[in-house]
């Protein structure tokens, strides 16, 4: 985070200076450079952030993001973060929950959860899910079944 910090500041204080001395960005090379939004920089640390309720769509990306980690780093802890209440009753919702936990385990890879905020039905299971003494939660966050 502190990386992120100095890069935004620095990439801040270059577009600034390019507005102040007149030289239009356009006219300015970037070789060399790194495109850090926030979602490549989270994902590029070993971390998948789980912010809506698991459906079909949202389901195929989270597998498809366990897998490509499993791929990068075998060896180091992936960190899941989940902040998503999954208020509705719908019992596929709790199913594809249940499927990425299936998958999860299949790969056999070390994994971190961390809940956030509202932590609600099938996703609950994946946080109780982690690795021994590598289940955290927030201080006032809550989990529910």
């Amino acid at each position: 985070l502190q990386e992120l910090m100095r890069l935004l500041k620095n990439t801040l204080r270059s577009t600034l200076t390019s507005f102040n001395s007149g030289v239009k960005l356009s006219q300015k090379k970037y070789t060399n450079t790194k495109c850090l939004d926030i979602p490549t920089f989270i994902y590029n640390n070993n971390i998948i952030f789980i912010g809506l309720s698991i459906d079909l769509e949202v389901l195929k990306l989270l597998i498809c993001q366990v897998l490509y980690q499993n791929y990068k780093s075998k060896n180091k802890t992936l960190s899941i973060f989940i902040n998503s209440p999954s208020l509705d009753n719908n019992l596929l919702n709790y199913d594809y929950s249940h499927n990425y936990f299936e998958c999860l385990k299949a790969i056999k890879i070390q994994y971190s959860t961390l809940n956030l905020g509202n932590v609600g039905s099938g996703l609950s299971l994946i946080l109780a899910s982690g690795e021994r003494n590598k289940r955290f939660m927030c201080h006032n966050a809550r989990s529910y079944i």
